[in-house]
């Protein structure tokens, strides 16, 4: 391996797993980690804010069944536009101290739901780690 990593680098190359092979030989006790480029911060968010992304009532949002995004998702201002008042009530609801309970429900009511930009493999509700399956159905569309 590199020079300095213990040859933890010559498998696969790749730092993230050089880190948590580290974190792994260094904290013992069973603890793993997991690499997933921004994943977490990404199920944290479509948890939290699933009921805004997947809201109702918006005009064009959906056109089929199938659609794992509404169409105005990846187009800021006209996406938060739509959805001031559901993102300013979500907002309000965290900032209260409901962020665990928000995040249970969703999890409970979406698990494995294909949307959102969870990342359901790597992180299960109760954190083990050791995965929470692929996604099973289609977020809600049209």
């Amino acid at each position: 391996g590199a020079p300095g990593t213990g040859g933890a680098v010559a498998e696969v190359g790749r730092v993230e797993v050089a880190a948590l092979r580290h974190l792994e030989r260094t904290l013992g006790d069973g603890w793993t980690g997991v690499h997933c480029e921004g994943g977490v911060w990404r199920t944290l968010y479509g948890l939290l804010f699933w009921d805004v992304i997947y809201a109702s009532g918006i005009p064009g949002a959906f056109v089929h069944a199938h659609q794992r995004y509404p169409t105005d998702y990846h187009h800021g201002f006209a996406f938060a536009r739509a959805r001031r008042a559901h993102a300013s009530k979500r907002l309000r609801e965290i900032l209260h101290g409901r962020a665990s309970e928000i995040l249970r429900e969703a999890w409970r009511a979406h698990a494995g739901e294909n949307g959102g930009g969870l990342l359901w493999t790597p992180v299960r509700a109760d954190g083990d780690g050791s995965g929470g399956g692929t996604p099973k159905k289609d977020a809600p569309g049209a």
